[in-house]
């Protein structure tokens, strides 16, 4: 064979491979091009707590994910093999962050929290006796079992919110257990149930925080009246008008109990401490109230999306608020006198 056949032949050969490889290539970007785009959920539970309960019990299973106008719901976790049991009473201070999860980019109108159904809960005047606790009806015009949303042993916490998941970008959302609202009796039948209304989602980047500490005048060392009575936290949003008909946006009690294991700081509540989550951007009005003590009123609280307040410890904060009733010690806690 001559030199000008070979050089022919491995002409040739380079040419078709050459065409092959771009054809793969091609092939790889219209693969590529073709995968789902996702985004990255976080999903973080919180509590308002509510003084009549000693424990609430849920074991979370499942989270599931509804586009807005219709289509196949998107499962976002599934531990059912290591459920998330907790009690919600642990969430008073700080959070609980569920596993991370790449969604479909698109639109979401609901979020479901499937539980299974051994949840229960205890009254602080019958630390013996744990109550089964179930979920409300919730109203579906589809089978939910036979769509393989919930099984048999299965109940769902629906949570409408509406949010977007964008390619590449993280969605953080912040879900709120309100404890004064979630736990319901049926007349008739006497039963519990978990009022699903009492739970609510907000984007997190946008859920202010107010924090502080309570204490009496007249608390010593060895005395302490407030361990006996219960101090309410109430916060009220601020209108230019009527605003005498504002309802609380979020309300609390000064814990003094520790929390849990004294090794796990991360659980341990400070003696007087008060936190308010998931607080929108706005203009409140703080009050604070014991029986036969006076109300403690602070006025011009300004909070800006996904900002932390902490009374007593901000300067800025202490520079623009307006207080009545009570006074702020040098230990930044926020002090109640005696009803004379």
């Amino acid at each position: 064979m001559n030199i000008k056949k070979i050089v022919t032949i491995l002409s040739f050969i380079l040419v078709v491979a050459f065409v092959a490889g771009c054809t793969s290539l091609t092939g790889l970007n219209d693969v590529s091009s073709n995968l789902p785009q996702t985004g990255n959920l976080v999903l973080s539970i919180v509590d308002a707590p509510a003084n009549t309960y000693k424990e609430v019990h849920v074991n979370i299973l499942k989270v599931f994910l509804k586009p807005v106008g219709g289509g196949e719901w998107v499962q976002v976790g599934d531990y059912t093999s290591e459920p998330y049991g907790i009690n919600l009473l642990d969430l008073r201070i700080n959070e609980l962050v569920l596993p991370s999860s790449d969604v479909p980019v698109g639109d979401y109108e609901e979020i479901w929290l499937v539980l299974d159904k051994s949840g229960y809960f205890v009254y602080n005047d019958d630390p013996l006796t744990p109550y089964p606790l179930v979920v409300g009806e919730i109203e579906e015009e589809e089978d939910d079992e036979e769509d393989g949303i919930l099984g048999s042993d299965e109940q769902a916490i629906e949570i409408e919110y509406l949010f977007t998941i964008t390619e590449e970008a993280i969605t953080e959302i912040l879900i709120d257990f309100d404890l004064t609202e979630l736990i319901e009796q049926d007349k008739e039948t006497g039963e519990y149930f978990l009022n699903t209304e009492a739970v609510s989602a907000m984007d997190k980047a946008e859920a202010g925080e107010i924090e502080g500490k309570v204490i009496a005048a007249d608390s010593t060392v060895d005395y302490n009246p407030f361990v006996d009575i219960l101090v309410t936290v109430k916060l009220y949003p601020v209108y230019q008008e009527q605003d005498q008909n504002s309802v609380p946006v979020a309300s609390t009690w000064a814990l003094w109990e520790e929390m849990d294991d004294e090794e796990e700081e991360d659980k341990i509540a400070e003696p007087g401490k008060f936190k308010l989550r998931g607080i929108p951007a706005g203009t409140y009005k703080l009050e604070i109230s014991a029986p036969g003590y006076n109300t403690v009123t602070i006025n011009n609280l300004v909070i800006e999306n996904g900002e932390e307040i902490e009374i007593g410890d901000d300067e800025e904060v202490n520079q623009n608020y307006e207080i009545s009733g009570g006074t702020i010690n040098e230990e930044g806690y926020i002090v109640l006198e005696k009803v004379i």
